[in-house]
């Protein structure tokens, strides 16, 4: 689907939404590494600065780091994700302790738009 930017004059961004059966296999995905993450040290794996998706973290949390700066950049690069080589995504997967083969398929079924 496509919405609408935050600037309207910037035009839509294409979201995918998924069926209710990978929805499903997300949320398994989700719990798997949310499981790893609390019986590892998430320093090793998440750089302290980043906020998105992270449990503990908000964009409040994440303004907070930025008050009282004399200057903000804020930017929105052009095709950020497409950008990411698979095979970063994949190693990401087995660093997470899955196998190489089901690092792939989580890979093609999470990374949709990437991918294709």
């Amino acid at each position: 689907m496509e919405i609408p930017k935050k600037n309207k004059y910037k035009g839509f961004r294409t979201v995918y939404k998924a069926d209710w059966y990978l929805a499903d296999f997300h949320k398994n995905i989700l719990t798997s590494i949310d499981n790893f993450l609390a019986r590892t040290n998430i320093d090793d794996y998440i750089h302290v600065s980043a906020h998105g998706f992270i449990k503990g973290k908000t964009t409040l949390s994440n303004a907070e780091t930025h008050l009282n700066k004399k200057e903000l950049l804020q930017i929105d690069i052009k095709s950020f994700f497409k950008s990411i080589p698979i095979s970063n995504i994949i190693k990401g997967f087995e660093k997470l302790g899955f196998t190489t083969e089901m690092a792939r398929v989580m890979t093609t079924m999470e990374f949709y738009n990437i991918t294709n």
